[in-house]
C-alpha cells in the first residue's frame, strides 16, 4: 500500500526502510522484488501485466483472476473472529485493483472487479458477516468498478447487459 508514496507522508520507521532500499544497488532491489513476487500472487501478477503492457502486448489477466479467486476463497467457514483477517486480506486486493487502475489499466479492472464480485458472491454463504464487511468489500468493488468504467469506457450495451443479469440474479439485496 506504500507503493508510490512520498518520502514526506512515511511514517520514521519507512524512513528507515526507504533509506536502506535506496542505498541498495539494482541487482539487490530486483532480487527482493522477484523473492516477494514468488509468494504474492497479486504482485507477481501485476508486473507480469505491467511487463506485458510495456512490450506493447495485451496482459493475460487469467493469473491476476487466479489469485483473486484464492484471496476470496473461504475454503472452510470463516468465524466470526476469523472474519476481520479474512476481510483484510481482500481489502489488499481491491489496493492491489485501484494500484492497477491508476497504472492505466482501466479495462483489465473492469474484468476484474467483475470477477471479484462474483467470487464474493459465491463466498457469502461461507462466512459470518455479522459486522458487515462483506457489504463494504462489495460497496469498494463496486466503486472502484465504476471509476475503471469510467476511465475505460467499456461497450456501453455489453456493460448494461452484464449489470442487468447481475442485478436480476446477484444475492444482494
Amino acid at each position: 500500500a506504500g507503493v508510490g508514496k512520498s518520502a514526506a507522508h512515511l511514517p520514521p520507521a519507512a524512513d528507515d526502510v526507504r533509506a536502506h532500499l535506496e542505498g541498495l544497488d539494482k541487482a539487490r532491489l530486483f532480487d527482493l522484488l522477484l523473492a516477494q513476487a514468488d509468494a504474492d500472487e497479486l504482485l507477481r501478477s501485476r508486473l507480469e501485466l505491467e511487463a506485458a503492457s510495456a512490450r506493447g502486448v495485451g496482459g493475460d489477466v487469467e493469473r491476476y483472476r487466479r489469485a483473486i479467486r484464492d484471496v476470496m476463497s473461504p475454503g472452510d467457514f470463516i468465524d466470526y473472529r476469523s472474519m476481520y483477517d479474512y476481510s483484510r486480506g481482500i481489502d489488499d486486493l481491491i489496493d492491489s485493483l485501484a494500484e492497477l487502475l491508476a497504472g492505466g489499466f482501466a479495462a483489465e479492472v473492469v474484468d476484474l472487479c467483475e470477477h471479484a464480485l462474483a467470487c464474493l458472491e459465491d463466498a457469502l454463504g461461507s462466512v459470518d458477516d455479522s459486522d458487515g464487511f462483506m457489504s463494504d468489500i462489495r460497496d469498494r468493488l463496486a466503486g472502484l468498478h465504476h471509476e475503471a468504467c469510467l476511465q475505460a469506457r467499456p461497450d456501453s450495451v455489453g456493460l448494461a447487459e452484464r449489470l442487468f443479469e447481475w442485478e436480476l440474479h446477484s444475492d444482494w439485496e
